[in-house]
């Protein structure tokens, strides 16, 4: 099993001692940091263009001071004096703006901004706020960006986008990393592609690993004693009665949306829109939730929709939908409060994957499930575990999805 500790050897010591608070209150209380740092000292130095423009400039006025016989700075100051007025105050104002510029381009960005590699996600926090967010079953993305003046120090961005979106709860706009979402400045970023593709992998033996251990206890777990927190997240849907566990590190999102009218200037177009309401990590669920979204890397993805009606489709058609690429079905399927019908099939002749539907008192849950060849049969268990957990709830007060505060593992491993 890849442990925390393992993670932490993939990567150089950690550039900053202790977890500074704007992290700490990210994480959640069982997420440990495998490594914490910031951007090389000139690695978001910026400044080689305006070098540049600077020795074209003295080049040029040495050329004019040349043909006028004059040294390059009495040509300058003999340009100055012949100007009068507003024109005088040209020559200094792009002076000083260029001095500007270029003290921006070579401020030192370590005090701003801190990179933070976790044992379920990477981070960039950037004046004191968490900025970007990115889980284990994206990094294949990963690419290093170098200019001519990186190359020469060796000094590169490993990002996972550019541009617009690519990332958990992204928005479109560029922001202050200019457009380029990951760790920005990293010496030697080659390396640091290659360690954190290991971490990814090293989480994908995790995962499996701690849904081995959400089966035995499941599996030992008196179904009708309150459920525990060990290990595991349990998720309360108050709205409809009922909850549902899952393992404890998985990463993924939970929150509100709804379908919405489409709208163009006004108009209300023939089709909908999804629209969330709320977006949040698993850790931190909202009061109001109607969809979990878990995604592993090499192709796990576990999606839950509840929607309020009687079921839309039913057990027939979706069995008869997949056809030959049918593995099993099960037309009664009962799980706790809920009742329906699971279909498993295989999709381009190897991923399985699941179409369940539930319903229960006034509402339907629809579940799309996807796990990868090579992982199915440590998963599987756990999908059918996580299923199996569900039970009724009216119980007021309890506490959604909140895993057990006593113990708080953020600090740095030894």
């Amino acid at each position: 099993m890849a442990s925390d500790t393992s993670l932490s050897q993939l990567f150089p010591p950690s550039e900053i001692d202790g977890v500074p608070s704007v992290v700490h209150d990210e994480l959640a209380s069982d997420e440990n940091i495998a490594w914490i740092g910031g951007p090389d000292r000139w690695g978001l130095f910026r400044a080689t263009p305006f070098l540049l423009i600077l020795v074209v400039a003295i080049g040029y006025l040495t050329y004019l001071g040349a043909a006028s016989d004059s040294s390059p700075w009495q040509y300058l100051l003999w340009t100055q004096s012949a100007q009068s007025g507003t024109d005088a105050m040209i020559l200094p104002g792009l002076v000083a703006g260029y001095l500007v510029i270029l003290a921006l381009a070579m401020r030192d960005p370590r005090g701003r901004w801190t990179y933070v590699v976790t044992d379920r996600r990477l981070l960039t926090f950037y004046k004191g706020r968490k900025l970007r967010e990115l889980g284990a079953d994206r990094v294949d993305r990963l690419k290093v960006l170098k200019g001519i003046e990186g190359r020469l120090r060796d000094i590169g961005d490993v990002v996972w986008s550019r541009g617009g979106g690519g990332g958990v709860g992204e928005g479109a706009e560029r922001g202050p990393d200019q457009g380029r979402r990951g760790f920005r400045g990293m010496r030697q970023p080659d390396q640091w592609k290659t360690r954190l593709l290991a971490w990814a992998t090293a989480l994908e033996a995790v995962a499996a690993d701690d849904a081995a251990a959400f089966v035995r206890r499941a599996a030992t777990r008196d179904p009708d004693a309150p459920s525990d927190n060990a290990g595991a997240r349990r998720l309360v849907n108050r709205k409809f009665g009922f909850e549902i566990t899952l393992p404890e590190r998985w990463v993924g999102r939970i929150g509100l949306q709804e379908r919405a009218p489409f709208r163009i200037l006004g108009l209300e177009m023939p089709f909908k829109q999804i629209k969330q309401s709320s977006n949040e990590p698993l850790h931190n669920p909202p009061e109001s939730w109607n969809f979990i979204t878990v995604a592993g890397r090499s192709g796990l993805k576990f999606k839950v929709n509840v929607k309020q009606g009687p079921p839309v489709a039913t057990f027939e058609a979706s069995r008869n939908k997949v056809g030959k690429s049918l593995i099993d079905a099960d037309g009664d399927w009962r799980c706790g409060p809920l009742s329906g019908y699971r279909v498993d099939y295989l999709y381009l002749d190897k991923m399985h994957c699941r179409f369940a539907m539930l319903s229960g008192d006034g509402f339907h849950m629809l579940a799309n499930i996807t796990l990868p060849p090579d992982q199915t049969e440590d998963l599987l268990p756990a999908v059918d575990a996580i299923f199996d957990s569900i039970r009724a709830n009216d119980r007021p007060g309890i506490q959604i999805g909140m895993p057990d505060q006593s113990a708080n593992r953020r600090d740095l491993p030894t």
